[in-house]
């Protein structure tokens, strides 16, 4: 559970802790476990970075795997 820690108004602090929203395929809304590693010069990554679950990515090489849309298009 992350926590994050806010100065307030006067001098004090206070520790917020909580559940974050977990981020969702893009493609059928399952619980995202991947990001797209295809390479976009236009992003400031350097990757594509669409969350994916397993089900919807493909690996293309050990640590490198391309979301639905990035792997038909290289196979093309």
């Amino acid at each position: 559970m992350p926590c994050n820690i806010k100065t307030l108004p006067g001098g004090g602090y206070a520790i917020i802790c909580g559940r974050t929203a977990q981020e969702r395929c893009f493609y059928c809304g399952r619980p995202s476990e991947i990001l797209c590693d295809y390479p976009v010069a236009a992003n400031t990554s350097g990757t594509c970075d669409k969350p994916c679950c397993r089900l919807c990515s493909k690996r293309v090489a050990p640590d490198r795997d391309y979301c639905d849309g990035h792997a038909k298009q290289e196979a093309l």
